[in-house]
């Protein structure tokens, strides 16, 4: 036995060395000592490594110009219109004009009187002082009509022929329209469509498909009704809202649209809809309607067709009722108000384009910059820091006094914001936070460095019990 300095008895170990007994330690605390300063010395190697993987990029971001954007409130940018009235009451006009919150520098001018901005991009001039009336295409504010489709440069019109079931009768093989649609000017049929789609070419780049289903069943069933001799199926309002079969009805086309990611393309459907089993088919809105049609919010518009048709094949003669819908159902989901003048309806529609554009770029910077100083390892690459200035360079550019380059630019810097906005690395770490990380590595790291610790504290132990 061997007694310490505090009298406590320590048992003495052999270890066997060439069949005698030798009195050593079980392990030589330098040896120990050297295992854990090893271990030490390849986790001091890795963290610069780590350090340098793991670092988040985080470049500036023009934070002033965003914050001096957003103090114009709903009017990121402001243009100017003039308006000529036959009276003298240019006060009374514009003070009725300034009612309307469309971000517009008004001018009016009377024989003898002038009032509001100096200077205008576009003149209209009025027959008397009801404004309202005349004005409407400008003053109507399509933010708030939950019809309209939100603005994207790229429209995809796909109009359907589809059949209840073919297999029953009033079959159709096909449709006058298919090759209409590659130069609807060209026909006088196709007249109310292609004045609509020249009216909007300014504002939109419309692709045009077709396409023939001939089995397209309905979800619902609609009521049978008997009126005299006349027997004949009815769908109510309530019905034609969910009178689209999407699951089974196949209406995605893919023919001649550019779908890559980069390209942010919104469709449109318009389905004329020819009923065989439930044939034929009326809408009943309180009185009943023997040639259905109906608008789809954001979507399409459907007409059902209960005409008559010879030899299975739709000629454009046949379809002038059908196209006429189409193309009012268009104009009211595309923002297209109607007026006396068409060069009137088209300027109010490229203004509140631009509008609605220039508002969602600053509103998509001002949360971007919300972000970043909110999440401090949030990272900002090179791709989001010059998309951001690249959304900001375009606003800078948009001119009220070329309308059109206007529409362009805000259009450009909707796109940019939303491209930072979404960027990949920013997304990472918003889906995964620190909380996450912690999470995840503590199990994968907690059991290395455990033993690793307690190593270091025996060792503290043993070199603290040992005698002088």
């Amino acid at each position: 036995m061997i007694y310490t300095r505090r009298g406590a008895v320590r048992p003495r170990r052999l270890w066997l060395v060439m069949g005698g007994a030798v009195d050593a330690p079980f392990q030589r605390g330098s040896l120990h000592v050297r295992i854990l300063a090893s271990i030490v010395c390849v986790i001091a190697a890795c963290v610069p490594v780590w350090w340098m993987l793991t670092a988040i990029e985080r470049l500036p971001l023009p934070a002033e110009e965003v914050r001096a954007l957003e103090t114009r409130g709903a009017c990121p940018i402001r243009t100017a219109w003039a308006v000529v009235v036959p009276t003298d009451e240019c006060e009374n006009v514009l003070q009725e004009l300034q009612r309307h919150s469309m971000c517009v520098d008004w001018r009016v001018e009377g024989p003898r009187c002038v009032a509001g901005a100096p200077s205008a991009t576009s003149t209209y001039r009025l027959p008397d002082t009801n404004v309202s009336a005349h004005l409407a295409p400008l003053l109507h504010r399509a933010d708030s009509d939950s019809v309209v489709v939100p603005y994207a440069r790229k429209i995809r019109l796909v109009f359907s022929l589809l059949q209840e079931d073919a297999s029953v009768g009033r079959a159709l093989q096909g449709w006058d329209l298919t090759h209409a649609l590659h130069n609807t000017s060209a026909y006088e049929a196709l007249a109310p469509l292609a004045r609509t789609l020249r009216a909007l070419e300014r504002v939109y780049d419309i692709q045009l498909e077709s396409q023939v289903q001939w089995y397209a069943p309905l979800e619902l069933e609609p009521q049978h009704r008997v009126a005299g001799n006349d027997s004949f199926y009815t769908v109510s309002m309530q019905d034609a809202r969910v009178f689209v079969n999407a699951e089974q009805w196949r209406l995605d086309s893919y023919g001649t649209a550019d779908l890559s990611p980069a390209t942010e393309v919104r469709t449109l459907q318009f389905v004329l809809y020819v009923p065989s089993v439930h044939a034929p088919l009326y809408l009943d809105a309180g009185t009943l309607h023997k040639q259905p049609a109906w608008l789809l919010p954001q979507w399409g518009g459907v007409v059902v067709w209960n005409g008559a048709h010879h030899g299975g094949h739709l000629s454009l003669d046949a379809l002038q009722e059908p196209v006429s819908r189409f193309a009012e159902q268009m104009r009211a989901l595309l923002g297209l108000e109607r007026a006396r003048s068409s060069a009137m309806a088209v300027d109010g529609l490229v203004w509140r384009r631009t509008l609605e554009m220039a508002r969602s770029a600053v509103e998509t910077l001002g949360s971007i910059v919300r972000l970043v100083t909110k999440i401090p390892n949030l990272g900002v690459n090179t791709q989001v820091r010059d998309a951001t200035l690249a959304a900001i360079e375009s606003l800078s550019a948009c001119d009220p006094q070329h309308a059109d380059a206007a529409l362009h630019h805000a259009t450009q810097a909707h796109t940019h914001a939303s491209r930072a906005f979404y960027d990949p690395s920013m997304l990472a770490t918003l889906y995964f936070p620190s909380e996450h990380n912690f999470a995840v590595y503590t199990p994968l790291f907690g059991p290395l460095f455990m033993p690793l610790g307690l190593g270091w504290l025996r060792e503290w132990r043993r070199r603290r019990l040992q005698p002088r």
